[in-house]
C-alpha cells in the first residue's frame, strides 16, 4: 500500500523515474537545437567533443551518471565523474592504440541500462564499489571514442574534447536531478530560507533552525572595490570590482581610462576626445568596444550597427566622480553577459546619493578647463541626486580641438529595505573639431609636425538622453532585480584617415551618422535553497533590446560639406536573450556554476541610397535576418585553502555583426557583387574560450590574481563602417596570462601592479601576406601605481602605464613599439576642500598612442604608399584642482 507521506512519489511517479525522463528530455532538446553543428566548428577537439552526443548510448550513460551522483550525495557529487572521465581516457588511449578489446558495444549498451536501473530503484553500494563500476563501463566508452579517432587528428585535442562533453553531460544530469527536486520542493511545500543583501554578501556553510528550515550564514564585505576580500564570492580568477576609491586620488587625464580599472585593458584615443575611446584586452583590438561590453546602471552602451563601427561604447557621458563601483569580469564565462562580452565586461554603478555636496574646479594647460557641481537632497523617503558637468578642452594639437562637453545627471533613489527602487535621467552633448593619425614617415621628414593633422576639418558633435528605472525586490529566500531603459543618441564624425589616397583632388574625409532610438530591459529572478543537503542559488534572467536606427550613412565630403553619398540606410534590430544559471556550494570547498544562455537577434534592414544610386542595387542590398545561438558556461571553484582558491572555466560567447553587412549583397561603391565570403554574412559571430586561475589572500593585505587562458573566435568578419563593405578576417586563436596584484600594507599606502601577456594569431595565414599576426593586437600590458595618504592630509600618486609587442599588419612587418607614460598626482584634503595638482605624462615621452599601418597618399601631389600612422601621446601638462565639499 501506497505512503500518501512519502515524498519520494508524486501524482503517483517516482521522483528516480521522473528525474530520469527529464534526463532523457533533456537528451531530446540537446538534439533538437543541434548542439554539435551550432556550437563547433571542424577540428580535432570539436571532433572529440561532437562524438558522446551523436549516439543515444554514450549520451544516455552520461547523463545517467550525472543523476546517480546526485542522488548518492556526498562525494559522490564530484568522484564519479570525475572517475568517470579519468578512466575513459585511458580507455581512449586504448582504442587509439588499436588494441582488441571485446564485446565493447555491448557492454556500452548494458552500461545505460545498469545506470538506468540504478537511478530507478534508487541503489546504493559502498564508496569504493560505486566507483569501481563507474570505472568499469567508462573504460567501454572512451575505448569506443579512441576507436573512431582519426589517424590525422591530434590526440590530445580530441580527448580533451570528448572529455569537457562528457562533463557537461554530467553535469546536465547532476542539474536535471537537482532541478527535479526543485520543483518537487514547490509542489510538496518544502521551503528554505536564506539571507540576501544588498552589500557583498559570500554564502557561508548552513545552520539549522530549531523549526529544522536551513538558514545560510552571509558575510558582509566592508572593504572597498579591489582592497575587498573576494575568496567566495567570484566565479573566475578575472572576475573583480573597483570602487571610487581606488580613483579617487588618481589622476585621470580622460574618461575612457575608467575602463583601464580592469586590469590589462588600454583606452586610447587617435580621434578627439568626443569620440569613444579605442580599447584594447586580451589580444583585441576592440576598436569601439566590439568583444568588451559595459553597462551604466543596467543600460548597455554597446551600440550595434554603429555609423563608425559596431559595438562603438563611448563613455563620455559618465561622471567619473559619481561611479559608485565598477564590476568587471573577462572571458565568455558568466551566463548574465551576451552580446559583445567575448573578451568581457564591466558594470559600472552610480552614487545613490553624496555624503556632502561637490563644487569642483580643474584648470590646465592647452586650455583645459573643467567645472563639476553635484548634490544630493532627501526628498521624501529617497535621495534626489542631481549634477552638472562641462568641460572645455583645445589640445596640444595645431588644429585645436575645440571640445565644449556638457553632461547633467538626475538620479531619485528609494531603498525601503526588502525593495527599493532608482530613476535616472541623463543627458551628454559634445562638439569638437579632431586630429586623427597621421603618416610617421612625414613627421620623420618634417612635412608633418607630430602634433599636426592631414584635415584641419575632421571632428564631430554627439547627443545621447537617457531615462532609466532600477527596481528590486527580495524575500527570505529570493531576490529580484529588474529595469527599463529608454534612450536617443545621435552623431557625426568627419574623418579623413587616408590622404588624398582615393579621391586625388578633394580628399578622403568622410561623413558617418546616425540618429538612433533605443529601448529595453532586463529582468532577473534568483532563489536560495537547500536540497539534497546542499545550498545552492539558481538564477532565471530575460533580457531584451531593440535599436530603431534611423538614417544611418557614410558620405564623401569635403570641409565636412557633402559631395557624394556611399550608403543611406534604415535598421531595425531587436535582442533577445534568455539564461539560466545555477550556482551550487557541493561543500565547503567544491562549488559550480553552470549555465546556459541563448540569444537571438532579428534584423530588418532597408538601404534608402547607395553611391552608384541604383534602386535594384538598393533592394537587393535590403532585407531580414535572424540567427539563434546557444552558449553554455560551465566555472568549478575549489577551496579555499590557505585563503586561496582555484579556478577552471570554459563558455562559449559571441559579438553580433552589423546588420548591414547580414543583408548586403553588392558593393554600395562600386555595385558590383559581392563574393560569397562576403555577401550576407551571418548575424552572430561564435567564440569560446577557457582559463584555469587562482586568487589568494594568503598575505596579510595582498590580493593577488592570476589566470591562464584561451579564446578562439570563429570568425572576425567586420563591417567597416569607413567603407560601407565587409572586411573579411577569418579565425583566430588568443591566449594569454594575466597577474594582478593589490597591496595594502598599511591605512596610508596602497601599492598595485598588473601585468598581462597576449599572443593573438589567424588561423591560417591571410591571402598575400607572410605570417599570421592579428594587427593591433597588444602582446603586454603593463599598468603599476603607489598612493600615499597620510594622516594629516596630504596625498600623492604616481602611475606607470605601459603596454607594447603590437604587431600592425599580419606578417609583422610593421610594429607599434612600446609606449610608457608616468602620471604624478599631489595635492592635500581636508574635511571640506581638496587641492591637488596632477602632472600627466611626467617624462613627456612622444611615444604612440595608437598606429596602424596601412596605404595613404599626403600630400596631394604624392603617390600612394604603405606605413605606419601614428596619433602620439600628448605631452607632459599640468592640471590643478579645487574641490568645495558643502
Amino acid at each position: 500500500m501506497s505512503n500518501n507521506n512519502d515524498k519520494s512519489i508524486f501524482f503517483g511517479v517516482h521522483v528516480q523515474s521522473f528525474q530520469l525522463c527529464m534526463g532523457l528530455l533533456s537528451l531530446l532538446c540537446l538534439s533538437l537545437v543541434k548542439i554539435p553543428t551550432a556550437l563547433f566548428t571542424n577540428s580535432d577537439w570539436s571532433h572529440g567533443f561532437d562524438h558522446p552526443l551523436q549516439g543515444w548510448d554514450h549520451l544516455l550513460t552520461m547523463i545517467a551518471v550525472g543523476i546517480w551522483a546526485a542522488q548518492l550525495r556526498g562525494q559522490a557529487i564530484w568522484m564519479l565523474p570525475f572517475t568517470f572521465v579519468s578512466v575513459m581516457s585511458l580507455g581512449g588511449v586504448t582504442g587509439a592504440a588499436s588494441v582488441f578489446v571485446p564485446n565493447a558495444e555491448m557492454m556500452i549498451l548494458l552500461s545505460g541500462l545498469v545506470f538506468s536501473l540504478f537511478i530507478v530503484r534508487k541503489v546504493q553500494f559502498t564508496t569504493q564499489i560505486n566507483i569501481l563500476i563507474v570505472a568499469f563501463f567508462a573504460f567501454f566508452h572512451g575505448y569506443a571514442h579512441g576507436q573512431e579517432i582519426s589517424a590525422s587528428a591530434s590526440l590530445l585535442s580530441y580527448t580533451l574534447g570528448f572529455v569537457f562533453a562528457t562533463l557537461i553531460l554530467h553535469c546536465a544530469g547532476i542539474a536535471t536531478a537537482r532541478l527535479v527536486a526543485l520543483t518537487f520542493a514547490f509542489f510538496l511545500g518544502g521551503n528554505v530560507n536564506a539571507q540576501d543583501s544588498s552589500e557583498a554578501v559570500v554564502k557561508a556553510k548552513s545552520k539549522t533552525s530549531n523549526n529544522g528550515t536551513v538558514e545560510l550564514e552571509e558575510m558582509i564585505v566592508t572593504a572597498d572595490g579591489r582592497a575587498n576580500d573576494l575568496i567566495g564570492m567570484t566565479g573566475s580568477a578575472s572576475q573583480g570590482e573597483v570602487s571610487q576609491a581606488q580613483f579617487e586620488y588618481r589622476p585621470l587625464s580622460r574618461n575612457g581610462e575608467l575602463v583601464e580599472m580592469v586590469p590589462g585593458a588600454v583606452a586610447t584615443q587617435h580621434s578627439g576626445s568626443g569620440k569613444a575611446n579605442q580599447y584594447f584586452l586580451r589580444g583585441f583590438n576592440l576598436d569601439h568596444g566590439t568583444d568588451f561590453t559595459t553597462y551604466v546602471d543596467g543600460i548597455p552602451m554597446n551600440m550595434p550597427t554603429h555609423a563608425h563601427g559596431q559595438g562603438y561604447m563611448d563613455i563620455n557621458s559618465v561622471i567619473p566622480e559619481l561611479v559608485k563601483k565598477i564590476d568587471y569580469g573577462k572571458g565568455p564565462y558568466y551566463a548574465e553577459v551576451g552580446d559583445f562580452s567575448s573578451a568581457g565586461y564591466s558594470k559600472m554603478f552610480s552614487m545613490d546619493k553624496l555624503p556632502a555636496g561637490i563644487f569642483k574646479f580643474t584648470g590646465g594647460e592647452f586650455g583645459y578647463y573643467r567645472t563639476l557641481l553635484a548634490n544630493s537632497n532627501k526628498v521624501g523617503s529617497g535621495d534626489l541626486l542631481y549634477a552638472g558637468e562641462f568641460n572645455l578642452y583645445n589640445g596640444v594639437w595645431q588644429q585645436p580641438e575645440d571640445s565644449k562637453k556638457f553632461n547633467g545627471m538626475l538620479r531619485y533613489t528609494l531603498d525601503k529595505g526588502d525593495w527599493g527602487l532608482s530613476i535616472n535621467g541623463k543627458g551628454y552633448t559634445n562638439n569638437w573639431t579632431a586630429t586623427n593619425q597621421i603618416p610617421q614617415a612625414l613627421v620623420n621628414a618634417g612635412t608633418l609636425n607630430l602634433y599636426g593633422t592631414m584635415d584641419a576639418s575632421d571632428g564631430g558633435n554627439s547627443n545621447r538622453y537617457s531615462f532609466s528605472s532600477n527596481l528590486w525586490n527580495k524575500g527570505s529566500n529570493w531576490k529580484n532585480d529588474a529595469n527599463l531603459y529608454a534612450l536617443y543618441y545621435d552623431v557625426d564624425l568627419f574623418s579623413n584617415f587616408t590622404g588624398y589616397l582615393d579621391n586625388r583632388v578633394k580628399g578622403d574625409q568622410i561623413h558617418q551618422f546616425e540618429h538612433r532610438v533605443q529601448t529595453g530591459g532586463n529582468i532577473e529572478h534568483t532563489r536560495y535553497n537547500k536540497l539534497f543537503d546542499f545550498d545552492m542559488d539558481n538564477t532565471l534572467g530575460f533580457q531584451l533590446r531593440h535599436d530603431e536606427i534611423m538614417g544611418v550613412g557614410l558620405d564623401h565630403t569635403v570641409n565636412r560639406q557633402t559631395f557624394s553619398t556611399v550608403s543611406r540606410s534604415n535598421v531595425s534590430e531587436t535582442s533577445v536573450g534568455i539564461y539560466l544559471k545555477n550556482q551550487t556550494y557541493w561543500n565547503e570547498k567544491i562549488r559550480t556554476i553552470a549555465g546556459f544562455r541563448g540569444d537571438f537577434i532579428h534584423n530588418d534592414v532597408t538601404v534608402l541610397d547607395t553611391g552608384t544610386h541604383d534602386p535594384n542595387a538598393n533592394t537587393a542590398n535590403s532585407g531580414n535576418r535572424g540567427q539563434a545561438l546557444v552558449s553554455p558556461k560551465l566555472s568549478v571553484v575549489f577551496g579555499p585553502w590557505f585563503k586561496t582558491e582555484y579556478f577552471i572555466n570554459a563558455g562559449f560567447g559571441y559579438h553580433s555583426n552589423d546588420a548591414r553587412g547580414t543583408t548586403l549583397r553588392f558593393d554600395p561603391n562600386t555595385g558590383t557583387a559581392l563574393d560569397s565570403n562576403t555577401a550576407r554574412i551571418s548575424p552572430m559571430a561564435r567564440s569560446h574560450g577557457a582559463e584555469t586561475g587562482i586568487r589568494s589572500n594568503f598575505i596579510n593585505g595582498l590580493n593577488s590574481t592570476l589566470a591562464l587562458w584561451w579564446l578562439e573566435s570563429d570568425q572576425e568578419l567586420v563591417f567597416t563602417g569607413d567603407a560601407g563593405t565587409t572586411e573579411v578576417n577569418g579565425k583566430s586563436h588568443r591566449y594569454g596570462m594575466e597577474w594582478t596584484n593589490y597591496y595594502k600594507p598599511t591605512d596610508w599606502l596602497t601599492l598595485d601592479a598588473d601585468f598581462a601577456l597576449t599572443s593573438a594569431r589567424y588561423a591560417d595565414i591571410p591571402q598575400g601576406e607572410t605570417n599570421n599576426y592579428v594587427p593591433n593586437s597588444v602582446g603586454r600590458v603593463i599598468t603599476t601605481g603607489a598612493t600615499v595618504v597620510a594622516p594629516n592630509g596630504l596625498f600623492g600618486s604616481i602611475r606607470l602605464r605601459h603596454f607594447g609587442s603590437m604587431p600592425l599588419d599580419p606578417s609583422g612587418t610593421y610594429w607599434a613599439g612600446s609606449t610608457s607614460i608616468v602620471n604624478l598626482g599631489l595635492g592635500y584634503k581636508q574635511k571640506n576642500y581638496k587641492l591637488e595638482v596632477d602632472l600627466f605624462n611626467l617624462l613627456d615621452s612622444t611615444a604612440n598612442d595608437i598606429s596602424y599601418a596601412y596605404q595613404y597618399a599626403y600630400p596631394a601631389s604624392t603617390s600612394p604608399q604603405t606605413g605606419i600612422l601614428k596619433h602620439p601621446v600628448e605631452p607632459r601638462m599640468v592640471r590643478a584642482t579645487f574641490t568645495l565639499n558643502f
